[in-house]
């Protein structure tokens, strides 16, 4: 998952944002602790969270960096083996994104908003999907999509669309470097 904060500085807005993607109440959002104690509470912790836009949120946002860090290490010590890693840019991340068990198009487009780190406007069909891979969000450098022929069987027109918006992508040159799409079992 991927959960974009370049251009987002304010404490209460990350905290909005961040809680949105680690799917916490609205009520454990008022402030670092009262988060941390839902994001800790709340059970298994998706397996990777990776923080885009570090460098210009401690510079212009240090509350809100200081809220993160602190964050990011409750959870590294509670929910071994969590991965929760704060970047600078997506575009050095290679995330992958299990496939294996969609079942409709409407969890694929919901799955792919929550690892893409699409924003809560996102209108999960595939003309939302090219607005936000080429203007709403960073992607990361390299796209992993596990479960691919299971995709293929279930869902044949979503993966054909898929791959052809990930390699329409690539091939237009949209990011730097150009995004790598891997699809594999």
């Amino acid at each position: 998952m991927i959960v974009d904060l370049v251009e987002e500085w304010e404490d209460e807005e990350v905290r909005r944002i961040l809680g949105n993607a680690l799917r916490v109440p609205w009520s454990a959002r008022g402030d670092w602790p009262t988060l941390e104690r839902a994001v800790l509470g709340a059970g298994p912790l998706h397996e990777v969270v990776h923080v885009v836009g570090w460098g210009g949120l401690t510079k212009n946002g240090p509350e809100a960096a200081a809220g993160i860090s602190h964050l990011r290490d409750a959870v590294l010590r509670a929910r071994e083996p969590a991965v929760f890693t704060l970047n600078d840019s997506a575009e050095t991340l290679d995330v992958t994104i299990a496939l294996h068990d969609v079942s409709s198009a409407r969890g694929l487009q919901r799955l792919l908003k929550r690892e893409l780190g699409f924003p809560d406007m996102y209108g999960h069909n595939w003309d939302a999907f090219w607005d936000a891979i080429t203007g709403l969000v960073q992607l990361p450098g390299a796209i992993r999509l596990t479960g691919w022929p299971h995709l293929v069987r279930t869902l044949p027109d979503e993966a054909e669309t898929l791959r052809e918006s990930l390699e329409r992508y690539a091939a237009e040159s949209y990011p730097s470097p150009p995004l790598h799409p891997v699809f594999e079992d």
